[in-house]
């Protein structure tokens, strides 16, 4: 027998991140590429090349033409202020002044792959670039353009130069005659997307130190052509906020009939974390608007045999499964279960399965079988908590704590 996993729901985070990259554009493909994350250290090597422009001066006019293009905003990497400036031992003198004190830490800068930030420099008449040659030579500053305004040149200043960090540049050019200031060149974004369920502020996932999904779903929100199964106790699809995600393709094999309804309520719990209708003013979101469809293979008291489960499978891969969701597991290998894992597979479907929350290393199936994404959990502080399994064959921990879901008769609550 195979009994539900005591879910705290952490793999379903992951299915959803699975599931923005599986309907994703380019464009959200590059945006991943590009953004650093709190937990990345910002004077790592970005992942894309760009090269240096050569610069010449029209000495009479302070006029800039370059031999090859600026790089564009793919050849770019972005650090928020904050991030930047966790990996630099900086003087806490410099740091105090006026200027830095502006500056919010979740600014987002342009960084340059040989570590120079843009920055944008305003000048008014008594300020001469040729004069100063000396001064920027000195701290490593690429004078790359003039701007399309008369006023302004485009820098790009070194993190760190023989004369110190760019905070120190900052603070000696606001001193030369001329110069009205010196700043980052920032970039902006549109507002992010907040959809109108109310509960949306119990789901902490969502948050940006998690799973920044508001920035995701600026791309898009998902495609219902993306289908999942959820092979479990089945799913209240009478729910209205599951209602307009669910198909009727499922069947139960608990009971040999084609009504998968949940009948305990963990797979509603699924259902609900992973595509609960966004933006319908009632409930929660779900982390992607897709297409779900049950295969009941847990009885009502979130057990279930290999058998059933494995037909559960096979089914959902005949029924045209992008993704298997497997919230369930034990200790005891099956072979039967296993090929139909590795045929769903082969057959180009991502199976998820839960790692377990008895706090033990011993491998969990089918989360530890090969090829299967198995996922464990983390809580509020992005620590492995004591009821997760752990070990080498689990490949990602997600929020897995008080997740805010679905329950079955339209109801919500935390599991």
């Amino acid at each position: 027998m195979f009994e539900k996993n005591k879910l705290r729901m952490k793999f379903l985070f992951i299915v959803c991140l699975l599931l923005i990259g599986f309907i994703s554009t380019p464009k959200f493909v590059n945006g991943l590429r590009n953004v650093k994350t709190d937990n990345l250290d910002p004077l790592e090597q970005v992942s894309d090349s760009c090269s240096d422009s050569e610069t010449f001066i029209d000495e009479s006019q302070n006029n800039f033409s370059e031999t090859s293009d600026s790089a564009s905003l793919e050849e770019m990497s972005f650090f928020t202020h904050k991030e930047l400036n966790s990996t630099i031992e900086y003087s806490r003198t410099v740091f105090r002044n006026s200027f830095m004190n502006t500056i919010h830490p979740k600014s987002l800068i342009k960084v340059r792959e040989d570590e120079k930030i843009e920055f944008i420099l305003k000048y008014n008449d008594e300020f001469n670039l040729l004069n100063n040659e000396e001064f920027f030579t000195r701290h490593g500053v690429e004078v790359a353009r003039k701007s399309n305004t008369n006023d302004l040149f485009i820098l790009y200043v070194p993190i760190e130069s023989a004369e110190g960090y760019y905070l120190n540049f900052i603070v000696e050019a606001q001193k030369i005659p001329g110069i009205e200031f010196v700043e980052p060149n920032f970039y902006y974004s549109k507002a992010n997307f907040y959809p109108n369920d109310p509960y949306d502020y119990r789901q902490y996932a969502f948050a940006a130190e998690f799973m920044d999904m508001y920035k995701a779903w600026d791309v898009q929100l998902g495609s219902k052509s993306v289908l999942v199964a959820i092979v479990d106790t089945g799913i209240d699809f009478t729910h209205p906020d599951l209602s307009n995600q669910y198909l009727s393709l499922g069947l139960d094999f608990v009971n040999s009939d084609g009504d998968p309804f949940d009948d305990a309520g963990h797979g509603t719990q699924c259902a609900g974390t992973l595509a609960a209708t966004i933006n319908n003013g009632i409930g929660i979101a779900g982390i992607a608007d897709v297409s779900i469809f049950a295969e009941k293979g847990l009885d009502e008291f979130g057990n279930g045999t290999a058998e059933n489960l494995a037909a559960s499978i096979d089914h959902a891969v005949t029924q045209g499964a992008n993704i298997i969701n497997l919230s369930w597991g034990g200790y005891g290998y099956s072979q039967l279960i296993n090929d139909s894992v590795q045929n769903a597979i082969d057959a180009g479907v991502l199976v998820v399965a839960a790692s377990g929350d008895d706090g033990l290393p011993d491998p969990y199936y089918p989360a530890a079988l090969s090829r299967v994404f198995a996922v464990g959990a983390i809580d509020w502080n992005h620590n492995v908590p004591s009821f997760s399994n752990y070990g080498d064959w689990i490949d990602v921990c997600a929020p897995g704590m008080d997740i805010y879901t679905t329950l079955p008769g339209n109801s919500y609550g935390y599991v």
